[in-house]
């Protein structure tokens, strides 16, 4: 009887950690500074058109998320070092339970400003990588 109990709980105690799942969230965050020009108000909103549009499903459900930050005024964070960043640029970050396992910087954003369609493309593409 007790081999049977043991095996009940150990199948349990299996299965559990084969469904347990990782809360995973891609959060697209764009850094500014104090100072807003038109082409850095241009990338932001073409960056939230694009997120809008093309990941409803997963901006509802909590899975990807999309921020605007000044990150020069913000000195509780050290956004600079973290993201190494020098200027305004949009960073894509994964985290899985709370911690941020990946992330990367699109460089090419300044590129395609002004071309919607090839903008929207890059960071819908670069997204889908950090989705799946």
């Amino acid at each position: 009887m007790k081999r049977i109990i043991f095996f009940a709980i150990f199948f349990v105690i299996i299965i559990n950690l084969a469904f347990a799942s990782k809360k995973t969230e891609v959060r697209v965050i764009y850094f500014h500074g104090p100072i807003r020009c038109h082409t850095c108000l241009q990338i932001e909103n073409e960056a939230q058109m694009t997120i809008k549009s093309n990941f409803e499903k997963e901006l509802k459900s909590g899975k990807l998320s999309f921020e605007s930050i000044d990150y020069v005024s913000d000195t509780l964070n050290n956004y600079e070092k973290q993201y190494k960043l020098e200027n305004q640029s949009l960073i894509i970050a994964k985290y899985e339970n709370g911690k941020q396992t990946k992330w990367k910087k699109l460089e090419k954003i300044w590129n395609l400003t002004g071309n919607y369609d090839r903008m929207s493309r890059y960071i819908s593409s670069e997204i889908k990588k950090f989705l799946d």
